[in-house]
């Protein structure tokens, strides 16, 4: 009996797994006062964010963490910790993952040693456990490097063991800049480890913030970011540069990263109809501005944006035409 209800076990999380490998929209929620954006609950975010990732949780110089319920409404509701709580076992009830995500640009990864890796794992289990988060996004933008990265792939793995045994399945999404995961870069890129070592569930690269990047094809020009060849070759050079590595199912675990709007960030943003016609061209190879991809990849389907905050004051615009 036990053996059977095993097996049913990792049965059920292999389906887990595959459910949410494609076609996901996954949404960054703000946990910080921004006076531009809208706030925004919870439960009244679009079904059609079926990942939702709170940003952001601290992460102290001893490797410590620690999360502070600071968005609004909640922060300024009676009982907000508790409503949020409720709020994403809603959302979980409705199929949504809800993550929640370490760093940001003023964030600083702090983990160089074991001492500090136990310290991240002793202090962030009982902050997912808390809340009932069902997965990390790690956004580490400063800090973390090649040679610190082994330390978060360890603490990353024993997390995942730890919470199976409690019957629950940690999904893990990073966030790199284009650079970090540039093909000019792997295998030596601070968030390839960790993409090797196979505990990563997707890689949101975020198109945006990044100026003009070349493809991996001989004699390619600069493709300035906002554009769909920008999005097309990065998505096709890193993940051809993927395949000849042998990571398995790239185009699954890729996801386009792209601002929700003009003013979510200093520069990339594109037309959500430009975004999902440089879909098209990944998936099909037809309706693609100068640059086509090596090959089509038809279920490379997922997008990330940032945010849901800045999506919701332009009228969820970009859920909108990304799900329709």
């Amino acid at each position: 009996m036990k053996v059977i209800t095993k097996i049913v076990f990792i049965i059920s999380l292999l389906f887990c797994i595959n459910v949410f490998a494609s076609n996901n929209l996954i949404g960054y929620w703000q946990n910080f006062t921004n006076p531009a954006e809208t706030p925004v609950k919870l439960t009244d975010i679009p079904a059609g964010y079926n990942i939702v990732t709170v940003a952001f949780a601290d992460m102290s110089a001893d490797g410590t963490v620690s999360f502070t319920l600071q968005g609004p409404p909640y922060s300024t509701m009676k009982d907000g910790v508790t409503i949020f709580k409720n709020d994403i076992k809603i959302l979980q009830k409705n199929g949504v993952k809800v993550l929640l995500s370490l760093g940001g640009q003023n964030s600083y990864y702090q983990i160089n040693n074991t001492t500090e890796e136990n310290n991240f794992i002793a202090t962030l289990e009982p902050i997912m456990t808390s809340y009932g988060f069902d997965g990390l996004d790690y956004d580490l933008e400063n800090g973390l490097t090649s040679a610190n990265a082994s330390y978060l792939q360890d603490a990353t793995k024993k997390m995942k063991q730890d919470l199976a045994a409690q019957g629950k399945n940690l999904f893990i999404t990073i966030a790199p800049e284009t650079l970090d995961v540039y093909w000019q870069v792997f295998p030596n890129g601070k968030y390839d480890s960790l993409i090797r070592a196979g505990v990563i569930d997707l890689v949101q690269v975020q198109l945006y913030n990044s100026g003009c990047m070349p493809s991996y094809k001989p004699g390619s020009p600069c493709y300035s970011q906002g554009s769909e060849d920008f999005i097309v070759s990065n998505a096709d050079s890193t993940i051809q540069t993927w395949k000849k590595m042998g990571i398995p199912n790239p185009e699954v675990l890729y996801a386009a990263g792209l601002p929700a709007t003009q003013n979510a960030a200093g520069g990339g943003y594109l037309d959500p109809t430009i975004v999902k016609k440089a879909l098209t061209c990944l998936q099909t190879s037809t309706q693609c501005d100068t640059y086509t991809p090596t090959e089509s990849y038809p279920t490379l389907t997922n997008v990330m944006t940032w945010d849901i905050n800045w999506d919701a004051k332009n009228n969820y615009l970009f859920e909108k035409t990304i799900k329709n």
